[in-house]
């Protein structure tokens, strides 16, 4: 099930960080123990006090499952930081959940949808590419402007626009 949250209250922090398990040790290493799931915190309450940002989590029996950002971007909006608990991969939760989002997208008109990837992540490749999601072949640029060679923008826009 599709649970969206555009305040830090509706997210239950303790489930999400078992999604966001990866994340949250890279900021241990970063900020220490504490600090590290308090800089994800922190980073969590920024993006979801901007303007029209939403998470997306895909939730199974009370379980986070997946989870994924959805923000203003271009001419539509974007999907950044997708993420599974380590447990729950290739079990098509990311699937669902990115199939999910793009029917939460067109509902409110946010489309085109885009997504920059690392080259070497194929397992998000796949399943946005599964989605409907093309590689445009262009370099991605970044919410700051900063532009990656290393990652590619895939582009979604519904059936009746291509």
């Amino acid at each position: 099930m599709l649970l969206i949250a555009d305040k830090i209250e509706n997210i239950e922090i303790s489930r999400l960080f078992t999604v966001y398990s990866e994340t949250i040790s890279s900021m241990k290493q970063e900020y220490g123990a504490f600090r590290g799931e308090y800089a994800f915190i922190i980073s969590l309450q920024e993006f979801l006090s901007s303007e029209n940002a939403y998470l997306g989590i895909w939730c199974v029996d009370g379980i986070y499952m997946s989870a994924v950002r959805l923000e203003p971007y271009r001419d539509g909006y974007i999907l950044s930081c997708l993420e599974s608990a380590p447990e729950h991969r290739n079990c098509g939760a990311a699937k669902a959940l990115i199939t999910e989002m793009i029917n939460f997208a067109n509902d409110r008109g946010f489309l085109p949808l885009y997504s920059h990837i690392h080259k070497s992540n194929l397992a998000s490749i796949k399943a946005f590419t599964h989605c409907g999601f093309e590689i445009t072949g262009k370099p991605a640029v970044f919410l700051d402007g900063s532009v990656y060679a290393s990652y590619h923008t895939l582009y979604y826009k519904k059936a009746t626009d291509q």
